[in-house]
């Protein structure tokens, strides 16, 4: 379910629909396009590790 988390939702994919919030894809890219990486971390609630290098 982590992985889904950060794909886009499909209206019209039955496996995509209930995948997270758009808010997350476009976080994920920014990150990605600084070379950086977020991740869901195992805890209670909604926590997620951001790594982004210097």
């Amino acid at each position: 379910m982590s992985q889904t988390l950060f794909e886009r939702p499909s209206i019209i994919d039955p496996d995509r629909r209930n995948n997270g919030g758009l808010g997350l894809v476009i976080v994920r890219r920014m990150v990605q396009l600084h070379r950086g990486d977020i991740a869901l971390k195992p805890a209670p609630g909604a926590c997620f590790r951001l790594f982004v290098p210097l």
